[in-house]
């Protein structure tokens, strides 16, 4: 038994090493930032407007203040059109990527919105707010120090959106560009985390020296990035790619994972036995 434990743990400190998530000695975890993709397939509406009014609803609780917040929309990027909306927003703990602070009022905001009963269930709580308001901001549980989800993009302010490639995008017009583009594909609330490469832009804004994940809907641009990094060269990438590609059982995915077999590095051998065997337990379909 102990030596069974004894395995276990070390299999589970190569991943995180391959993984990127131990680059330095330092304390701490990584951060987990959104995708511009993630936060557009995920989000039931996305609008872009001016805040009208912003104002309290209720009492703090546990030093959390909820809002009510007026937006004049000025365009419908996802959903269906309409000309104003109401949005429940609450305070985030101190230090949170998405405090207060980061939320003023602006005359052209872009918002990546949800349901008010979805937003409940998704932050465990049923406030107030959240009955007053058709809509939420979208991940608003995810807002933690060691998050920064994309839910709110003052287009007033300088503009560093991470996007599924790990490129940076700073063009308002670029930016609003790729949302229009990500809206007319199918919705997508499942995500993966990919690690980011050392020497990308997405690192460079990041600027985390304990790594960083980033979210990306699991779609078929998922699993194409997964074959490519299945035929990488490292053992870091083949990692990566056996973890995103379980998200999609498969007969050609089968094959690719039973070709691993024979792979040099032992971690990467047993990763795609262990991804198989899960298939083969949960009897997926091979589409």
């Amino acid at each position: 038994m102990r030596r069974a434990w004894s395995s276990a743990v070390c299999r589970f400190a190569v991943l995180l090493v391959l993984c990127g998530a131990l680059r330095t000695a330092s304390a701490g975890y990584p951060i987990t930032v959104d995708s511009l993709e993630l936060a557009v397939a995920d989000a039931d509406l996305v609008v872009r407007g001016a805040i009208v009014r912003k104002t309290p609803h209720g009492a703090p609780v546990d030093g959390e203040q909820w809002y009510l917040v007026e937006v004049r929309v000025h365009e419908t990027l996802k959903g269906p059109e309409r000309a104003t909306i109401t949005i429940a927003d609450h305070s985030a703990s101190e230090g949170s990527a998405g405090r207060p602070k980061d939320r003023e009022p602006s005359k052209d905001v872009l918002l990546f919105l949800v349901g008010a009963d979805r937003a409940a269930k998704e932050l465990e709580r049923d406030a107030a707010a959240l009955h007053a308001a058709p809509f939420a901001l979208r991940a608003q549980e995810l807002a933690r120090v060691w998050s920064r989800p994309v839910h709110w993009i003052d287009l007033t302010r300088p503009l560093a959106v991470v996007t599924r490639d790990f490129a940076v995008v700073s063009d308002r017009a670029d930016l609003l560009a790729r949302v229009r583009s990500s809206a007319k594909r199918p919705a997508v609330h499942a995500s993966h985390k990919l690690d980011v490469p050392p020497g990308t832009a997405a690192q460079a804004e990041i600027a985390s020296k304990v790594g960083a994940w980033l979210r990306v809907p699991v779609d078929a641009e998922l699993e194409k990035l997964a074959r490519t990094l299945l035929a990488g060269r490292t053992v870091r990438e083949r990692a990566q790619g056996i973890a995103a590609i379980e998200h999609f059982p498969s007969a050609e995915n089968i094959a690719i994972l039973e070709r691993l077999g024979t792979d040099p590095a032992k971690y990467v051998r047993e990763h795609a036995g262990e991804v198989l065997s899960r298939w083969r337990a949960a009897k997926a379909p091979a589409k």
